[in-house]
């Protein structure tokens, strides 16, 4: 199961800088009209600015927030194994799990 929130287009005035678990998206032909290029965790304003300067290709991300970075941590990886049982393979820019 991914992250129970909707996507929301990223603009980075926007986001407050809580602890949590996150994942990035971009247009693709799914139920949601997106699909998940990334699961990471930490802290959220910082880690989607380094994001978005990095060159990935994404434009919405959801987020789960967990307050705690060792949740985090530990819900990022849930996720990416969720994924991977799902999908077959890690999100396109994960390379590993954690």
């Amino acid at each position: 199961m991914a992250i129970a929130q909707p996507f929301t287009p990223y603009t980075p005035e926007k986001i407050a800088e809580r602890i949590g678990v996150y994942e990035l998206g971009r247009p693709a032909p799914t139920p949601t009209g997106y699909k998940v290029v990334y699961i990471g965790s930490g802290r959220l304003a910082a880690r989607l600015r380094a994001h978005a300067r990095s060159g990935k290709h994404w434009c919405v991300y959801r987020v789960e927030i967990t307050n705690s970075t060792r949740r985090a941590r530990q819900r990022e990886r849930v996720h990416q194994r969720r994924f991977l049982d799902r999908e077959g393979t890690l999100p396109f820019y994960n390379d590993r799990i954690g």
